[in-house]
């Protein structure tokens, strides 16, 4: 970081809208692009569980972010 608080490089920012629930929820709401949007193999590996100690893989692949979505589409189609 810049001493002004700017990032000195931008690698691996998204310059999408995450879709969190809240300001302050950094859960993943239903209509996140951010779901199964990951990979199974990250560098460094994986923890079985999210912050909230929920499975981390919870669908087709890993979520991006701390928080690993649960959501049931009933049509079966997100």
């Amino acid at each position: 970081e810049a001493l002004n608080g700017t990032p000195v490089s931008s690698t691996g920012a998204l310059s999408i809208d995450p879709g969190f629930i809240g300001t302050e929820n950094f859960h993943l709401s239903s209509s996140s692009p951010l779901i199964d949007a990951g990979v199974t193999n990250p560098n460094g590996g994986l923890s079985g569980v999210d912050l909230d100690g929920a499975q981390r893989v919870d669908g087709l692949t890993l979520d991006l972010g701390a928080y690993e979505s649960n959501y049931v589409f009933v049509d079966g189609f997100e």
